[in-house]
């Protein structure tokens, strides 16, 4: 074989899997791996390329190094190579640009360590077409090209956000808005937008029209009338008394956890803050009632104090991030069914500084509309139909976001051509990561990064992507290298 890791795609993900595939202490040497990606601009992702300044990161800086077991890198990468100082609002919440050029600047200095550890990292320029099984591993094909590797994870990201409306590109139709930079730039002729979603994209299509001088309408429109919860401002770490680390070693030890033992703990930490465990699963109504720009307002003024609730939720979650993986599989998909509508509408929530934005330029040539029936394409326009109205656009931005809904089909083409279905339905086994069908395992194709989004309902924030990463990589290490015992972490 030629290469021991073929990963095709080198987004965010990417960098994290490879960032803490270097952290493990075993990590071999003689390490052969490639990266195949359709851009030079390495480690960036879709999103993260040069866009407009004002855009912002949906999390805060501390929450965003690639490497799990070194919390603040990014936030150090930020003081010493970008000097930024620590009291900037884009050093609490950065810029995607400059996200982006941490994750390159990451990328590079893997190489960099790679070299000293004598484990080479290639880089080739190209679009995967297919991949077949070949020998004991793959045979990859890519402009022409072929190669070969023991292994092979697929870290593609999301191929374009859901099209809900069935919709084609048109001259009054944009079924991917970024870079926002480059689509959006030249929309000023229209006297009329509309934004198909109105979550976390939305919001930055709605922003960045404004900021670029757009002087016409906007629609935001929204099939679920949801607009984004906001964090609140202060941050406090709760010390969990039930979903703790003896709990998780007691899974991790044995491999498994009962579904009965995880409940139990959830409402013993529940009821021992005062809260109602219930809101696990079956979050308050209001949250996901119609919203108003109004009530998008309220919440952030009442963000200005910190919120005990929401930052102790947080905390379960990223609790439950690093236990779910030792359900049962049927368990498992019982708690991503129940579990993944609250889990997005709070990881999706964004910071305080970024609402304050949006809200700013919110004015009468703003409005909003929920409960989205369908959209009719026209030649110059396209017609957006709610329950009560029919609104007419010059021009429709798709931005629903990549998220999808617990237990629908993943669109992947490069998995659905190999698994030869049309719509790529699999499974992952939860702490190793490797692709698996009713039919058969493939202990050696790996799905990480928003592919595996459907398995882990907490795959759509980075933190949690390189929980996932770190993961993967240890598991994969063990059964690469044929150990029997865990492989510990470098300190």
């Amino acid at each position: 074989m030629d290469f021991d890791i073929c990963i095709i795609g080198c987004g965010a993900s990417t960098v994290s899997f490879i960032a803490n595939l270097f952290e493990q202490k075993n990590c071999m040497k003689d390490l052969k791996i490639v990266v195949i990606d359709k851009k030079s601009n390495l480690g960036t992702g879709s999103v993260y390329r040069e866009d407009f300044e004002w855009l912002r990161m949906n999390s805060y800086c501390y929450s965003l190094s690639a490497y799990r077991n070194k919390k603040s890198d990014f936030q150090n990468w930020l003081k010493n190579i970008k000097n930024i100082d620590e009291n900037s609002e884009y050093f609490k919440v950065p810029r995607r640009n400059d996200f982006g050029e941490y994750l390159k600047h990451t990328f590079e200095d893997l190489r960099k360590k790679g070299f000293e550890k004598n484990i080479s990292i290639h880089y080739l320029s190209g679009v995967v077409d297919n991949f077949l099984e070949y020998g004991d591993g793959y045979r990859v094909s890519f402009d022409g090209y072929e190669l070969d590797a023991h292994n092979l994870f697929i870290s593609t990201g999301v191929y374009t956000p859901k099209n809900c409306f069935s919709l084609s590109e048109s001259s009054s139709y944009l079924k991917y808005p970024w870079p926002l930079k480059k689509n959006l730039s030249d929309l000023k002729r229209f006297k009329k937008i509309g934004v198909l979603g109105s979550s976390l994209t939305g919001m930055d299509v709605f922003l960045s029209l404004k900021k670029i001088g757009f002087n016409g309408e906007i629609a935001l429109f929204s099939r679920k009338g949801l607009l984004p919860n906001i964090k609140p401002s202060g941050y406090k770490e709760f010390e969990l008394k039930f979903l703790n680390s003896e709990l998780l070693l007691e899974a991790e030890s044995s491999n498994f956890i009962s579904l009965n033992r995880l409940l139990k703990a959830i409402i013993r930490e529940y009821s021992f803050w005062g809260y109602d465990w219930r809101e696990v699963f079956s979050p308050k109504e209001n949250h996901f009632k119609n919203n108003t720009f109004k009530m998008f307002e309220e919440r952030y003024y009442n963000s200005s104090n910190e919120d005990d609730y929401f930052e102790f939720r947080m905390e379960v979650h990223d609790y439950l991030n690093l236990i779910f993986p030792y359900l049962k599989p049927e368990d498992l998909l019982y708690v991503r069914k129940n579990f993944v509508k609250n889990v997005f509408y709070m990881n999706g929530a964004i910071p305080r500084e970024s609402a304050r934005v949006m809200v700013e330029h919110l004015d009468n040539k703003v409005s909003f509309f929920s409960d989205v029936q369908n959209v009719i394409q026209e030649n110059e326009f396209c017609t957006v139909k709610t329950i009560d109205d029919e609104i007419k656009v010059d021009f429709l931005i798709n931005a629903t976001g990549p998220t999808y809904e617990s237990g629908e089909k993943i669109e992947n083409p490069l998995l659905s051509n190999f698994l030869e279905k049309k719509y790529t339905s699999f499974n992952l086994h939860p702490r190793k990561g490797y692709v698996k069908t009713n039919k058969r395992s493939y202990t050696n194709l790996f799905a990480i990064g928003y592919v595996a989004q459907v398995q882990h309902p907490f795959n759509n924030c980075f933190e949690n992507i390189t929980e996932v990463n770190c993961t993967v990589a240890k598991q994969f290490l063990i059964d690469y290298l044929g150990y029997e015992k865990d492989i510990e972490e470098s300190a």
